[in-house]
Formats: C-alpha cells, structure tokens, sequence
C-alpha cells in the first residue's frame, strides 16, 4: 500500500510540474532526470477499461490498485463476492473472474472461475469490463447461485475431517479501516484516502519544487517528503498494530492446538462407538425380523385353529366317556368344563386375531 502511495504521489507529483512548467535554471551543475516514457495506447486502454469498472459497478472495492477489484453480491439470502483480476496483458487478455467462497452455478466451474458468461467470452479490447460485470451481477440475483456442501460421510461408512468456517476474528480498533470481506471471516484492511493535492507543497518555493524535480540528489528529499506525509505515517502505524494483532490472533491459535487434538481424538473414539451401536442395533433388527417372519399371523391363525380343533375333540371325547362308562358327575363336570373353556378361549383369539389381521 505504501509503495502505491508513493507512487501515485510521484506521478501527481510530476503531472503538476508539466501543467507547470518551469524555466529551467541556468545552473551548469544541475543535473536533469530523464524524461518518463510515453504512455502506450495499451496502458491508456486498460485505463479506460478500469474507469468503465468503476463507473459501472456500484460498491467496487479496490484490492490491488489497476490489478484486483472485488464486488460483494446479496442473491436469495447468500452473500458471496465476486474477484476480478486483471492481468498484465489486460485488456489485449481476457480479465480472470471467480467467485469466493465457492457457489454452483451454470456460470461457474468446479474451481470457481466465472466460464459461462457471454460478453466474458467474446470479451476484447473495447469491450466494457463494467458491462460484463454488471451483466454478472444480473444473473446471479435472477438465478441465484447455491453455495456448495461439504459432506461429513462417505459412502462407505468411512469419516473424515469437515473443513469448518473459521471463528470471527475480534474485533479491530474503529481507527482502523478493517472490513469482512467473505462469511469465512478473514478481513481486509482498507487504505485512507489519498488526497487529490498536497497543501504542505504550497510552502515550498519555486526553487525548492525546481529541484525537487530536476535534481537526482534530491530523490532523498522527495522520500523523506513522502515518508512524513501524514497518510503515510498512518498507513505505517495501522501495518504495525496490524501485525501486532496477526501474531497476537497467531499466538492464541496456536495454544488450541492441543485442545484441537483432543476434541479430534475425543471425536475418533465416539465415531468408534457409534459404529459398535450401529452394529450392535442391526444384529438386534435381524433378530427381531427372524421372530416375525416365525410368529407370523397367518401362521399363529393356523395353529390356534388345530388347538381348537383339539379341545372340540377331547370335550366330545369326555362326553362319550361319561355316557357309557357311568363315571361321576362331578368329575365328568370339572374334566368337561375345563377344556370347554379352554376351547372357547381359543375361539376368541382366533376370532380377535383374525379381525386385527385382515
């Protein structure tokens, strides 16, 4: 961010001193600095194109200054974003688009670049980049992407580790310019605005500026200019605090580390006893299968109805014995009444049976 910053600076710097100019001082030891080289018809395309982008698309952010753009996109409840990377033969080559974190789509490839978008396609020199992203955006909310899901089981039966999103980073100081870019968690720093003039210039005179300009030597006097910037020293102060905060957030993961091992452990040994459950539950499913098949209705209907059969038979039987053995009546009576009763409870189980069956 820095170097960017010093950069812009320097062309801002120089573009002044053009609409400026200067007599040059009549000096024999001043030393001039060559001329800059003159901007390609390439380079003032691709500026272009970048112009288009940012007129186009509302709510860009810049990345990477002219190289790596990104738009965030709310369709049917998910939020997604999508990346735009320009690369160095850019506009001559097709700009590289992707989506992150990974969604399904008719557009969209199994490693997330954007494939099957028709301007991206017969994409060339002139045409806008702010159309094919804008037309990306359109059809992603009319046909909302699906983000993709991880499974937990193979087919198999077999487990193995689900890549869970990270936990949210805490929170940054307001100061400085931290902004989620992505559901996972991870952030992003945003740098200040850079001013369009630099008023602390006013109080140079002319001669300072000449030779800010024409000097070789003064290089050193330009770097430390810029070095006390006030944007400048802000930036650096945020990347300190910045990676303070990293090693801090670095420090802490580190010390669940072993807390990670034992949960997985602790894990492993569970999935372990769900498998002996599973196991032990499917033998006892069998089992129980094996008696319904044996104690089947229709059988059990079959059976009582040869009981029956046999109680009919031993009360007549017992009848007859009485009739022409002369045995006693009290006997006869509680031999008979026991197996008449015995037949009728048969009877109606058969009979309930029956009715609950059919």
């Amino acid at each position: 961010l820095i170097v960017s910053v010093e950069i812009t600076f320097r062309q801002n710097f120089l573009l002044m001193s053009f609409l400026n100019p200067w007599k040059a001082t009549s000096n024999a030891n001043v030393k001039t600095v060559p001329s800059l080289p003159a901007v390609t018809p390439a380079e003032k395309q691709r500026s272009k194109q970048v112009e288009w982008l940012r007129q186009e698309v509302v709510g860009l952010e810049e990345l990477q200054l002219n190289v790596l753009y990104q738009v965030q996109v709310n369709s049917a409840g998910n939020v997604f974003y999508i990346v735009i990377h320009l690369p160095q033969g850019f506009p001559k080559d097709h700009p590289e688009l992707s989506v992150t974190p990974p969604m399904e789509h008719p557009w969209i490839d199994e490693k997330c670049h954007i494939v099957g978008s028709p301007l991206l396609k017969n994409f060339s020199m002139h045409t806008s980049l702010g159309r094919v992203v804008s037309q990306l955006i359109k059809e992603f909310i009319d046909h909302p992407p699906r983000l993709r899901e991880a499974e937990s089981l193979q087919s198999d039966g077999t487990m193995h580790r689900i890549v869970r999103a990270a936990p949210p980073v805490p929170s940054k100081p307001a100061h400085l310019n931290v902004h989620p870019i992505s559901s996972e968690g991870h952030q992003r720093y945003t740098m200040p605005p850079v001013p369009e003039t630099f008023s602390k210039l006013n109080e140079y005179s002319t001669d300072k500026l000449q030779h800010f300009l024409h000097e070789i030597e003064s290089v050193i006097d330009l770097d430390e200019f810029i070095t006390k910037l006030p944007i400048i020293v802000k930036i650096r102060e945020d990347r300190g605090q910045i990676l303070s905060e990293n090693e801090v957030l670095a420090s802490e993961n580190v010390s669940f580390e072993s807390k990670l091992e034992d949960a997985w452990e602790e894990l492993q040994e569970t999935f372990l006893q769900l498998n002996s459950l599973r196991e032990g539950f499917r033998k006892l499913h069998d089992e129980h299968n094996k008696y319904l098949k044996k104690y089947k209705p229709s059988k059990v209907i079959v059976k009582l109805s040869g009981a029956i059969q046999e109680s009919e038979h031993k009360s007549e039987q017992l009848a007859e014995e009485f009739l022409t053995k002369n045995s006693s009546v009290d006997d006869f009576l509680k031999d008979f009444l026991t197996e008449r009763k015995l037949y009728y409870l048969r009877m109606g189980k058969q009979v309930r049976l029956k009715n609950s069956y059919t």
